[in-house]
């Protein structure tokens, strides 16, 4: 992961069937390294590696699983990185399941909503709160990270991450802890107040939001 597939940096007349091979088992080799999965306790427990998905890798702990999806554009520069985190409830290949008679998320990207409740802030001040979190501004404003996100997307989203889980872990992934059913309802709670707050103080979110829409809100979390 990470070299040019032709030198231009284009993925034209590549063997994607291979490549894809190729780049989960690259994947799997830096997640493995920068992402120290063995402390942790995860252990890869799927991955799909069939054109013309996006290949994507998941881990198991104790406490949760963590999806880790490439995806993947016409040049290589380009290519994205998602790091998900899901209850013992997610299923691989569904990120939308019905749980207690409701459609709801069940995998959660790494976004602000889960390191502002672990840091005990209210919903409203994660609502004022911006980009980017304090556990990652100096690296994501350093030379070396500006270069590297330019370069290589998914490489500086692992070492985002890593930077993340050294600050966060376990208790990140306690928070998707099934048998802890109290912490996360709190989370839950947080995370309703939060999009209620979210969708009501802005105009363009108002007028975007469908009601009849089949995708659950993002309050629907399970």
């Amino acid at each position: 992961m990470g070299l040019l597939d032709n030198l231009d940096g284009t993925r034209d007349g590549i063997d994607w069937v291979k490549k894809i091979k190729e780049i989960v088992n690259d994947l799997a080799t830096l997640v493995s390294e920068k992402l120290e999965m063995e402390r942790w306790g995860f252990k890869e427990s799927y991955r799909f590696d069939k054109y013309p998905k996006g290949p994507f890798l998941i881990y198991d702990n104790s406490l949760c699983r963590v999806k880790i999806e490439y995806g993947i554009e016409r040049y290589r520069w380009e290519d994205g990185l998602r790091i998900l985190y899901g209850r013992k409830i997610a299923p691989n290949n569904e990120e939308i399941i019905e749980w207690n008679g409701e459609k709801c998320w069940c995998w959660h990207a790494r976004d602000i909503n889960p390191i502002c409740f672990l840091d005990g802030y209210t919903p409203q001040e994660a609502i004022n709160l911006h980009w980017p979190m304090p556990v990652t501004f100096d690296y994501e404003n350093s030379d070396q990270g500006k270069k590297l996100y330019k370069a290589n997307i998914p490489q500086y989203r692992i070492n985002e991450c890593s930077l993340i889980w050294q600050a966060y872990a376990p208790r990140l992934f306690e928070l998707f802890d099934i048998n802890n059913p109290t912490l996360w309802e709190n989370y839950y709670q947080f995370n309703k107040e939060y999009w209620r707050l979210w969708y009501e103080e802005s105009e363009y979110r108002k007028n975007n939001f469908d009601e009849n829409s089949k995708t659950p809100t993002h309050d629907k979390i399970c």
